[in-house]
């Protein structure tokens, strides 16, 4: 949710996402899961896999570097 508040603040376009949706998505609280929809559709959240979320678990520092290279690659193609 911060990372997706953070590129509407900057103005960065944020197109509507049509990435298959996760299979726990039910489990995603209602007030972060259009940003978690928006950042899976520009590549920069991709889950768990199994194409799970897991909303409620632990990121590793390995899966959060990987959202921050992710998101700056982004933030480089614009």
């Amino acid at each position: 949710v911060i990372l997706y508040n953070y590129l509407n603040y900057k103005s960065y376009e944020i197109p509507q996402s049509h990435a298959e949706s996760f299979a726990d998505e039910s489990e995603i609280s209602s007030w972060a899961l259009e940003s978690v929809q928006a950042l899976q559709g520009l590549g920069i959240v991709s889950g768990k896999g199994n194409n799970i979320f897991d909303p409620q678990g632990t990121a590793t520092r390995a899966e959060v570097a990987t959202v921050f290279i992710k998101l700056i690659e982004y933030l480089a193609k614009e």
